[in-house]
This record gives structure tokens, C-alpha cells and sequence, in this order.
């Protein structure tokens, strides 16, 4: 019982938190494919240039 319990609220946890990440909007085409380090860090160095081509 206390296993389900545990197992359960993990799930829920990830799924919340998959949600959250995905509907804020960290995830862009920009910051998923290939190169994804460089361009995250280039939309935070400099947020104005185009760091996805």
C-alpha cells in the first residue's frame, strides 16, 4: 500500500513537472534539436540576436 502510495505521487510529480517545463516554454524548436547547448546559452548571452537557424 505504501508502495503504490510512493510510486503514485513520483508519477504525478513527473508528470506535473514535464507539463510545467513544456507549457512555459523552455522547450522551443531553437533549444531542442541538434546544438541545443549553444543555442540555450546564445539566447542568453545575447537575446536579440538569432542564435536558431
Amino acid at each position: 500500500m505504501k508502495l503504490s502510495f510512493a510510486i503514485a505521487t513520483i508519477m504525478a510529480v513527473l508528470i506535473a513537472t514535464t507539463f510545467e517545463i513544456c507549457a512555459s516554454g523552455a522547450v522551443t524548436r531553437c533549444n531542442s534539436e541538434y546544438g541545443s547547448a549553444k543555442a540555450t546559452i546564445m539566447t542568453w548571452v545575447a537575446p536579440r540576436a538569432i542564435a536558431c537557424r
